[in-house]
């Protein structure tokens, strides 16, 4: 592939991406899903620093900053209320292609990569509503994005790497054992180096711990003006905890939520699809359709095999990094007590978008050396 041709593929993807997720959104004017708690409580805990209803203290308030500035630039509507998510998972899927681009220096892979993030249906499902995940997996991608940069020599910060990693913690709490892991991956790579070795370590402890602790404090200053200190945000952290993991089934409002509720195991070994009814209209429905893609997702485990036997082999740290972030966000899953979504799979996509479309080109790469075949591929992901 060419420069000018990749970057009409580029182009194509980020476009589909787009008018996909911005297409209808204002169809459905009130709220569905969780909007009806997210709205409120973006807007009190912006004005008042209240947190409000009873639940949203739950959650960092990273989402409450980001729906708040929507709803001010697109009104108080259906535009403004989900165009955040259709604005940060059109992102995400650019995002995704630098990212896998520079993980495996091969255009093929990022432009796969991309796509299959693009045409995901969980994914734009998730883009099209006012969900706290997206917002997590795009400021995490793109801190990935930075911090391989880093690695690679390619900029001589980390700055970046750490605010985009303060963002997502501060979005939701998905990558929190990922953090860890990733952490000790970079401190690693660095302890490795000669020179100002002990330097290093502390540069990386306090742009990857320090900075993005700050931030995820700074999120928190509307709850701050009320008088609250820090040893009282410890507190409620301490009990939020406590009550996400002691949570059961029947304590989920939401009815279409709780019959989304599915093991983890299931999700990459079995098609798992929910729908409801939003409205009908006339003769026809409006309806939520909750799905991954069975065609990829169903693939995951096959591409992790060979993504393990290829790092055998080449003993590439980037692929053990994909490797080591995929089963760390994945064992937070299987391990927690709480009922699990499947929404929540989002938070693995891109890993699997990257597997899967490393899986795809090796593949291509063994049994056909044509130009023509790599488009064919693309075409018949996108069918």
């Amino acid at each position: 592939m060419n420069v000018t041709e990749t970057k009409y593929i580029l182009f194509a993807i980020i476009l589909f991406a787009l008018i996909s997720r911005l297409w209808g959104i204002g169809d459905v004017n009130n709220f569905v899903g969780d909007e009806s708690e997210f709205i409120p409580a973006a807007e009190n805990f912006m004005e008042t620093g209240m947190t409000v209803p009873p639940t949203a203290w739950l959650h960092p308030p990273m989402n409450y900053f980001l729906t708040y500035s929507s709803i001010k630039a697109f009104g108080r509507n259906p535009y403004g209320w989900r165009m955040k998510d259709v604005i940060l998972g059109s992102l995400s899927v650019l995002v995704l292609f630098m990212l896998a681009k520079e993980l495996f220096k091969d255009v093929k892979i990022a432009c796969i990569s991309s796509l299959l993030l693009a045409i995901d249906p969980l994914h734009l499902f998730l883009s099209r509503s006012n969900y706290m995940e997206m917002s997590s997996v795009f400021f995490f991608l793109t801190a990935l994005y930075f911090i391989v940069l880093y690695l690679k020599g390619r900029i001589a910060s980390l700055i970046f790497g750490g605010f985009f990693l303060g963002l997502s913690a501060a979005s939701k709490w998905y990558y929190l054992l990922s953090f860890a892991f990733l952490l000790i991956f970079v401190a690693g790579h660095k302890y490795n180096e000669e020179k100002r070795r002990w330097r290093n370590l502390v540069y990386i402890f306090v742009v990857l711990v320090l900075l993005p602790l700050s931030i995820y404090l700074l999120t928190y200053y509307p709850w701050f003006k009320r008088g609250y200190d820090l040893f009282d945000l410890f507190q409620i952290q301490v009990e939020a905890y406590k009550v996400l993991q002691s949570m059961k089934l029947d304590l989920f409002a939401n009815a279409f939520l709780r019959e989304t509720a599915s093991s983890p195991l299931e999700w990459f070994i079995r098609p798992l699809i929910f729908g409801a009814l939003i409205k009908t209209e006339g003769a026809w429905g409006r309806f939520f359709v909750l799905m991954g893609n069975p065609a990829i997702w169903l693939l995951t485990i096959p591409s992790l095999i060979f993504l393990v036997y290829r790092n055998r082999t080449y003993k590439d740290r980037f692929i053990t990094l994909l490797l080591v972030l995929f089963v760390s966000t994945y064992l937070q899953f299987i391990l927690v007590r709480r009922p699990i979504f499947l929404y929540s799979a989002l938070a693995i996509l891109p890993f699997v978008c990257l597997s899967v479309a490393y899986l795809l080109v090796s593949l291509l790469r063994m049994f056909s050396k044509s130009v023509w075949s790599f488009r064919l591929l693309l075409l018949g992901i996108f069918i």
